[in-house]
């Protein structure tokens, strides 16, 4: 699935998971607040959650899966949709929480979703 982009990352991480969730995560997110956890998970009822900002950006590489999404997705990568986000309206129980609220709310840190390539272009 090396080909096939952070959607065959996601394939390979639900297909071998021991449980019914995975939560994914970049690799390239260093200052993580390991609160967010807890958050997506108070999203249970859901089988897909993505943190989403009010500008609408969504952050796909910190969000719950459900291996219950595992043949979509399998769909998708063998018809060459590789695309994360055309996953988000095919799963009828996604929830987007709003980060900025938790971050206004002080449970999550404001860096939480800051990546490597933004503290490189600093």
């Amino acid at each position: 699935m090396s080909e096939k982009g952070p959607l065959g990352g996601i394939y390979s991480a639900l297909k071998n998971a021991r449980y019914e969730r995975v939560f994914v995560l970049a690799c390239d997110m260093p200052d993580l607040d390991p609160r967010i956890l807890d958050l997506l998970l108070d999203h249970g009822e859901n089988e897909l959650v993505v943190p989403r900002w009010r500008n609408g950006h969504l952050e796909p590489l910190c969000s719950l899966y459900s291996k219950s999404q595992m043949p979509l997705v399998e769909e998708m990568l063998a018809s060459g949709t590789l695309k994360i986000s055309e996953l988000f309206g095919r799963v009828e129980k996604t929830s987007f929480p709003i980060i900025d609220e938790w971050i206004e709310q002080g449970l999550i840190s404001a860096g939480c979703f800051r990546n490597m390539n933004e503290l490189h272009s600093e």
